[in-house]
């Protein structure tokens, strides 16, 4: 009785054989002479072994007129001139050590892109707010100091640095203030020490330079640090790291 070798090894010879008898790409058969492989490189090959595939990178697209909109907002503009030179006088009564626990929106009117970004951080953390569309409505001393002399706001958010409102024409924008209202604004922070936070900003002067200059092409690292008026208001600022560049703001000499 014969034995019959393993089922391995018989599937593996038959493996064999069925592959010596195809014919293979580049491999000789009886009376055929060996032609090279066909080059199979594209045309764009340049002898490495990394081919050069086109990049199918998307075309930028144009900008949307929201975002030119609000691009335009966030430069150079200008305050037009108010009824006076100087900020409306305080109240008689005024009590500057007192204020609301509300915080102030100032909004530049239509198409304001800040204002959704302040009113959703204030909802967040829950502190009452009240926005405020400097575009419709003058800003006065009564906007600010309540009848009985307490201020009505702890702080003051501005949705863009100057507040710059949308025009038709070209040039430079006004801001939604003039210059006697930003003058009755900085006077009621002066008298109830009230912060001032500006969402965006500009290296400009309108309406004050917030300590941001426009470094020009340069780009150099540097330490930024607070002026010795500004580090006895902000003890808690320390000196940090800044790369300055086109527009980068420059070490700012106070914060308001």
């Amino acid at each position: 009785m014969k034995r019959l070798a393993p089922l391995p090894a018989l599937l593996s010879a038959a493996l064999l054989l069925a592959a010596c008898g195809q014919s293979q790409p580049g491999t000789s058969q009886p009376g055929q002479r060996l032609s090279p492989a066909p080059n199979t490189a594209p045309a764009s090959a340049t002898g490495s072994d990394v081919l050069a595939l086109p990049l199918n990178s998307p075309a930028p697209q144009p900008l949307s007129p929201e975002a030119q909109s609000a691009a335009r907002r966030l430069q150079e503009g200008y305050v037009p001139r108010g009824p006076s030179l100087h900020a409306q006088a305080l109240p008689a009564g005024a009590q500057t050590n007192r204020v609301a626990l509300k915080v102030l929106v100032l909004s530049s009117g239509e198409g304001d892109f800040g204002l959704s970004s302040a009113v959703s951080m204030l909802k967040e953390s829950a502190i009452p707010y009240d926005v405020f569309d400097a575009s419709t409505q003058p800003l006065t001393m009564d906007t600010l100091v309540r009848g009985d002399g307490v201020g009505r706001y702890q702080g003051v958010i501005l949705t863009s640095s100057a507040l710059l409102m949308p025009s038709s024409t070209p040039g430079p924008l006004p801001s939604a203030l003039d210059s006697a209202e930003w003058a009755t604004l900085f006077e009621y922070e002066r008298a109830y020490r009230v912060r001032q936070l500006a969402l965006f900003g500009w290296p400009g002067a309108v309406p004050e330079d917030y300590g941001l200059r426009a470094a020009g092409d340069a780009t150099t690292l540097t330490t930024a640090q607070a002026t010795p008026e500004g580090q006895r208001a902000l003890p808690d600022l320390t000196p940090g790291p800044c790369r300055c560049s086109t527009p980068t703001p420059t070490p700012p000499r106070w914060w308001r």
